[in-house]
């Protein structure tokens, strides 16, 4: 219930404070004269509750949020290239002026495996007779055989042999 508070005299020219009670039976008074504020005492002890009971909700949602399941911080790990594998393995004949798609498959310190053919540096034994890309391709530019090989970070995988042939390829 809310109740009117008489307008008091003093307070003319004060805007600053207006209270009105939120609980039947309290009354408050804010009387400013020479920098003194007086109140009665319920209005002390609504304030006061009011701010305990802020404060228990504020702990309580603190003491919630606290509750809730959280990822544990990310702890990097660090897992190294163990090895490289180049696939197809073993690959077809190949074509003179014909292409051929290789893959790298990194395999890693903690098992887990993953495409790096664009992370490695491609290399063909004799670019005169196919030449690859860094996206693993390959060309026929001559008849003969070649070693396919990928490296990255200072592991290079086992040569992939590679016929480049005149004729039709031949499986």
């Amino acid at each position: 219930m809310v109740q009117k508070v008489a307008r008091d005299p003093d307070l003319d020219g004060f805007s600053g404070l207006l209270f009105l009670p939120l609980i039947d039976g309290l009354e408050g008074i804010f009387y400013q004269k020479k920098r003194e504020i007086t109140m009665k005492c319920e209005v002390l002890r609504f304030m006061v509750c009011c701010l305990i009971v802020g404060l228990i909700s504020a702990l309580t949602l603190g003491v919630a949020g606290c509750s809730k399941k959280t990822a544990a911080p990310m702890i990097p790990v660090t897992t190294t290239l163990s090895s490289i594998m180049v696939t197809p393995n073993p690959s077809a004949n190949l074509t003179v002026n014909s292409v051929q798609k290789f893959t790298a498959i990194g395999k890693y310190s903690d098992g887990t495996t993953a495409d790096i053919t664009s992370d490695v540096t491609w290399s063909s034994s004799n670019p005169a007779i196919a030449t690859i890309d860094s996206s693993g391709t390959v060309i026929g530019l001559a008849a003969g055989t070649v070693s396919i090989t990928a490296s990255l970070s200072g592991i290079t995988s086992s040569p992939v042999s590679l016929t480049v042939i005149l004729g039709a390829p031949n499986d």
